[in-house]
């Protein structure tokens, strides 16, 4: 899918960075962390670290897919000037510099671009986010149409396993279950979880 090139994947210590590096094992690719190191991992922060210092001139890198950033709604709501310098700043830095190297980005973003009152959302459908985190994946979204160059958007909804102990929504709340503990839910929200190995199909 990458032709002869590489792939580069900011942000891969995560759930579906996890998987995907485990996905791309047959071809060349690069992966980033910031805090939760891997073997084989390399280190980079989007505040302060450019493309430049992990990526050669004469490299072979042709697509970069960005998963980095503060992830966490509330997170992003609670401390807005951090989130904004990751979420915001670092991957403005990201994407220009990523097309100084002739890397093609791939951005992953959220369905929290819409604000969910009526759903069943497609493209021609305009974004209204009602939090911080959705308004910062937009704001990515917006520079990236107007920089005019090709790129990818890739809205993420909730990502479910199978695996009891990859921290996602059923899998957890088996384990609550089988604990005997009481799930506490929402009872006015709607989604549309996507299982793991179809949003590896979808990317690759």
């Amino acid at each position: 899918s990458f032709g002869d090139g590489g792939l580069l994947l900011l942000g891969a210590s995560g759930y579906i960075g996890k998987k995907l590096r485990a996905t791309f094992t047959a071809m060349n690719v690069r992966a980033t962390y910031c805090r939760s190191a891997f073997p084989n991992g390399i280190r980079f922060d989007a505040t302060r670290t450019r493309i430049a210092d992990i990526v050669e001139r004469d490299h072979e890198i042709s697509h970069c897919l960005i998963l980095l950033g503060d992830t966490r709604l509330d997170s992003c709501a609670r401390d807005v000037a951090a989130s904004t310098r990751v979420n915001i700043d670092g991957i403005k830095r990201v994407i220009d510099d990523l097309y100084q190297f002739g890397i093609f980005p791939i951005f992953a973003s959220s369905d929290n671009v819409f604000d969910g009152s009526t759903g069943d959302y497609t493209e021609t459908d305009p974004p209204s986010p009602i939090g911080v985190y959705g308004r910062q994946k937009l704001e990515i979204e917006k520079f990236l149409a107007t920089r005019g160059d090709d790129h990818l958007i890739l809205r993420f909804t909730k990502v479910y396993g199978d695996d009891l102990d990859d921290g996602t929504m059923f899998t957890a709340w088996l384990k609550s279950l089988l604990a005997g503990e009481t799930i506490t839910v929402a009872t006015d929200q709607v989604l549309s979880p996507v299982f793991i190995d179809d949003v590896m199909a979808a990317i690759e």
